[in-house]
């Protein structure tokens, strides 16, 4: 998994954000702002070959105190990815 190379993850004005670079802008991309989870999230798909990976990752971080809330975590990652994936944003 990984980000598609024509949007970028940068910080502007404090807040974190996801820009279209080079064809993307002329293409009309959207910026997307993000929360500080997607933003988390964008930075470990650098270096997350698979969804285990980041989902590994993701408990390690975030350390969810209970089944109940690893399954919550878990499910929002996968829903993240798959609009990332719907914004053609994320390769797998």
């Amino acid at each position: 998994m990984k980000l598609n190379e024509t949007y970028q993850l940068e910080q502007i004005a404090g807040r974190q954000v996801l820009l279209p670079q080079g064809q993307a802008v002329i293409d009309g991309g959207m910026v997307y702002q993000l929360n500080d989870t997607a933003a988390w999230v964008l930075g470990a798909l650098r270096d997350a070959p698979d969804e285990a990976t980041l989902l590994r990752r993701a408990a390690e971080e975030f350390l969810p105190a209970s089944p109940a809330e690893q399954a919550t975590l878990e499910t929002e990652i996968r829903a993240f990815c798959d609009t990332l994936r719907k914004l053609r944003l994320l390769e797998d």
